[in-house]
């Protein structure tokens, strides 16, 4: 009896929370407040009222300083469920950055989803590259994301990436020389490759018939993973639509990751293999930044660049 009367507390509860749980859209996230837009969208109180003030205190000074504008936003649950977009349609509703050198910057905290994404507007892919955005994420964020510390997670990486953008260059070139999260993939991988290679050796020995199909299914499993990751992160990738390249009908895919964009052939050759990057082709929601008129956003755009990161 006990038990179930347990189960039953339980059950209601978790309905109770369910039902006051809000799923925001990028027009429905209240990113103004009384009128006023500022750095920091915490609808949710994921983050509590002294880190929201000292982040919106040193994405001020950054403003001031650089011009950069970076709006924050954490909450528990979006819609559609893609940090990439939902970020960078935010980015582009609001106009975040200067619209002449669209320098603006997205951060997205999706506790639900327990992920993690920068956008990046394409004034901003050399100071702010891809490469250190996932850095900072992974060393500064990740970390105490894993253990639910959003506070001292978002402070943290929020502080790195003021000082990267506010041109501490001994810590930009610590960031973008550390491969050491790279390195451990590749040795994963080297590891992998060595094993199917002492066995293909052993079956060549053995019987080079049956060494020579295992070598053409090595080769062909190979080439079809290739085709479906990321070179960046090894995420399978997702197809988003179609293009012409060349003369030639292309399949478009895009990383649900780090947001890496990629062109095949729909031949699927290796030879038409063309690389896009994470600042070309994306498309915004459309919206315009006059939504915002009257705020302090400048009007920026942003075109895919950034990184994601899960906990």
């Amino acid at each position: 009896m006990t038990k179930r009367i347990l189960l039953t507390v339980f059950f209601a509860v978790s309905v109770l929370f369910s039902l006051n749980a809000t799923t925001y859209t990028v027009d429905d996230l209240p990113v103004k407040k009384g009128g006023i837009l500022k750095f920091v969208c915490n609808p949710d109180h994921v983050l509590d009222d002294s880190t929201e003030n000292k982040i919106n205190y040193m994405l001020q000074k950054l403003e001031d300083s650089t011009t950069v504008q970076v709006l924050v936003v954490a909450v528990d649950s979006i819609q559609p469920a893609d940090v990439f977009r939902f970020s960078e349609d935010l980015g582009e509703k609001y106009g975040v950055g200067q619209k002449d050198k669209n320098n603006g910057l997205v951060v997205l905290l999706v506790t639900s989803l327990r992920q993690i994404r920068f956008s990046t507007g394409t004034g901003l892919e050399g100071d702010l590259p891809d490469a250190i955005c996932k850095r900072i994420q992974s060393r500064y964020m990740v970390p105490y994301f894993k253990d639910n510390e959003w506070n001292e997670g978002m402070l943290q990486g929020v502080l790195a990436t003021c000082d990267v953008l506010g041109g501490d260059t001994e810590l930009k070139e610590h960031l973008a020389n550390d491969e050491s999260e790279d390195d451990e993939d590749i040795s994963f991988f080297e590891g992998v490759g060595i094993a199917f290679g002492i066995l293909l050796v052993c079956l060549l020995l053995v019987s080079p018939f049956i060494g020579l199909l295992l070598l053409a299914f090595i080769i062909f499993r190979i080439l079809k993973w290739y085709r479906t990751r990321c070179p960046n992160c090894k995420t399978k990738m997702e197809k988003i639509g179609t293009d012409t390249l060349n003369g030639k009908k292309v399949n478009v895919y895009r990383c649900p990751h780090c947001g890496l964009k990629k062109n095949v052939s729909e031949k699927q050759t290796s030879s038409y293999w063309t690389w896009v990057g994470s600042i070309t082709g994306s498309s915004s929601s459309g919206s315009d930044s006059s939504s915002s008129s009257g705020s302090s956003w400048g009007g920026g755009s942003f075109g895919g660049g950034g990184s994601s990161s899960s906990f």
